[in-house]
C-alpha cells in the first residue's frame, strides 16, 4: 500500500481517537481495512465498558468479525494510533489480519503512559513477523503522539 493510503486510513483512526477522548476514553483509536473497504473503525472504551479488554484494536477485530459473520480477517489491514498492546496485536493475527500500520511507537508510549508501560517480552518492530505480517511504524506519527500530549495535559 501507499503511504498516502496508510495516512488516509491512519486519519480515520485518529478522528476516531479524538471522539473517544472527548468521552472521557484513553488516546487509542483504530481502524481496519480489507481491499479499501472500511470494516471498523473503534475507540478505546476500557472505561465506558469496566473491561481492561475493550482496547481499540480489539473493539476493531470483534466489530468486523461480527459485521463479516466470519473469523477470516485475511487481507485486511490494521491501523492502530499506537503501539499494540500483545492482546491486541495476537488477537489481530490469529483473525489473520495481513499488515500492522502504527502511528505511535513503544518509546512513546511509555514517556506518557509509564506506570501501564511494564517491560516486556513483546516487541513490534518495524518489518515482517515470522509469521508474514508486515509491520510499519511511524505513520502520522506527530498526529497520533498530539493525542497523548492533549491527554497527558487534561
Amino acid at each position: 500500500m501507499s503511504r498516502e493510503t496508510d495516512e488516509r486510513y491512519m486519519h480515520l483512526a485518529i478522528e476516531k481517537t479524538r471522539e473517544g477522548m472527548a468521552a472521557g476514553q484513553a488516546p487509542f483509536g483504530a481502524c481496519l481495512v480489507r481491499r479499501d473497504e472500511i470494516l471498523a473503525t473503534t475507540h478505546n472504551t476500557v472505561s465506558q465498558e469496566s473491561d481492561i479488554t475493550c482496547h481499540a484494536e480489539i473493539d476493531a477485530v470483534r466489530q468486523a468479525c461480527r459485521e463479516l459473520g466470519s473469523m477470516d480477517l485475511s487481507g485486511s489491514v490494521l491501523y492502530a494510533t499506537a503501539t499494540p498492546c500483545a492482546m491486541c496485536f495476537t488477537s489481530a493475527e490469529m483473525a489473520g489480519v495481513d499488515r500492522v500500520v502504527i502511528g505511535v511507537g513503544p518509546e512513546d508510549f511509555r514517556t506518557y503512559f509509564p506506570a501501564t508501560s511494564r517491560p516486556s517480552t513483546f516487541r513490534i518492530q518495524p518489518g515482517t513477523t515470522e509469521n508474514g505480517i508486515e509491520i510499519v511504524l511511524g505513520v502520522l506519527r506527530d498526529e497520533c503522539l498530539a493525542l497523548f500530549k492533549t491527554w497527558a495535559d487534561r
